[in-house]
């Protein structure tokens, strides 16, 4: 595992890992979740430090147009595999009673489709390294 570090000016520390041949980005923030421009801006900076040309641009365009084949794909049944990261797939939830919060009335909440994202095994163990 290769381990790098930068301060950004938001006071947040940027920790990035490699494992194997993928590249996965983590943040360590104070209390903050990463977003979309924080992660181009990591994906821009790590393509430079493999010495790949990609600016913020590109790296927000390939972003997206993978978001997008990930969206559409799961939507139409599908389910998307990245080895070591985890998959992405639909599925189903069965109908339940509930109650509405505000008069606590039983009522039907019908079945439905979610989206689901399963942590793959090297993405948990960088998250919760196993104790021996």
């Amino acid at each position: 595992v290769i381990v790098s570090a930068a301060s950004t000016k938001s006071d947040r520390t940027n920790i990035s890992l490699t494992l194997n041949s993928y590249s996965q980005i983590f943040s360590i923030y104070k209390g903050k979740p990463m977003n979309k421009g924080e992660l181009v801006d990591a994906i821009a900076k790590k393509a430079a430090e493999k010495g790949l040309s990609v600016n913020k641009k590109t790296a927000d365009e390939v972003l997206s147009a993978t978001l997008e084949v990930i969206i559409d794909t799961v939507a139409g049944g599908d389910k998307v595999t990245l080895v070591g990261f985890g998959s992405f797939e639909a599925r189903d939830r069965k109908a339940r009673e509930g109650r509405n919060p505000k008069t606590g009335e039983k009522m039907e909440i019908p079945a439905t489709k979610v989206p689901a994202f399963s942590a793959g095994k090297s993405f948990k163990e960088q998250v919760s390294p196993p104790s021996d």
